[in-house]
């Protein structure tokens, strides 16, 4: 059971998806302040034909939510470490500030979500049980919850800017002795 098994399944699975729009997925956040990282992580974007792209960062809570539930379960026993995930979203468009491009990058965004939330909820596993001992996640009363900051104007007057945030929990059924 470690947080880096998780992060290393959520960047597996979410590299597997071929999200649109989506360049770098980073495991941690590697700059600190929230729009420093949205206006200098440009080199890391993929800009598509209509210049939409996004970012990535996974975050990680509650590593020592450890729950013993019952002495029977799908592998005998029920222990599991439940982890919050979030996953922070900088998504932008280069095309200037008008009306239009306003829609364009709302249209892009709504489109990305729309493409991961279903892909999280669709594989509860992330295609890690049998790797890390991924026993749910996105499931029962937690769900996917996503929220959006509006759109917003860089400072070079020219790049728009939605922040995201994406929230659920991984259960890992913990293993082994000693554990």
């Amino acid at each position: 059971m470690s947080q880096v098994q998780i992060r290393q399944a959520l960047v597996t699975f979410l590299n597997s998806l071929s999200l649109p729009y989506l360049g770098t997925i980073y495991p941690s956040r590697t700059l600190v302040n929230e729009n420093e990282y949205a206006q200098n992580a440009s080199g890391a974007y993929v800009t598509s034909s209509n210049g939409s792209n996004a970012v990535m960062v996974i975050d990680l809570y509650g590593s020592n939510n450890r729950q013993l539930i019952s002495l029977s379960g799908r592998n005998a026993v029920f222990d599991m470490a439940t982890y919050t995930v979030e996953l922070e979203v900088f998504f932008s468009n280069t095309t200037g500030n008008s009306a239009q491009n306003n829609l364009n990058i709302q249209a892009d965004y709504d489109t990305f979500i729309d493409t991961l939330i279903p892909a999280i909820r669709n594989n509860p596993t992330l295609n890690a049980a049998a790797t890390y001992n991924i026993w749910s996640s996105a499931e029962f009363d937690e769900g996917v919850k996503w929220a959006q900051s509006p759109p917003y104007l860089g400072s070079d007057g020219t790049t728009i800017f939605i922040n995201g945030l994406i929230t659920f929990d991984v259960k890992q059924q913990i293993s082994g002795t000693g554990v």
